[in-house]
């Protein structure tokens, strides 16, 4: 069985915030190979440089933002 891409855990940079939301980032996965940059909400605060490891899982609604769900 073959999995998507989104289901595997990655190490992702944060480059920028929204500014009203900390937990709605623009992030750069460091293997660029297997996601493209984006825009996400993410399940904990961020703050600008972090690198974080977790996984982007796409929302049923293609109008709202995936969520990056980081692993402890």
């Amino acid at each position: 069985m073959k999995q998507k891409d989104s289901e595997f855990i990655e190490h992702f940079q944060v480059l920028a915030l929204d500014g009203k939301n900390d937990r709605i980032c623009f992030i750069v996965p460091e293997n660029p190979s297997t996601s493209k940059p984006c825009w996400c909400r993410a399940n904990q605060r961020m703050r600008v440089g972090m690198v974080v490891k977790g996984r982007l899982v796409p929302q049923d609604n293609p109008e709202n933002l995936p969520m990056l769900v980081i692993e402890n």
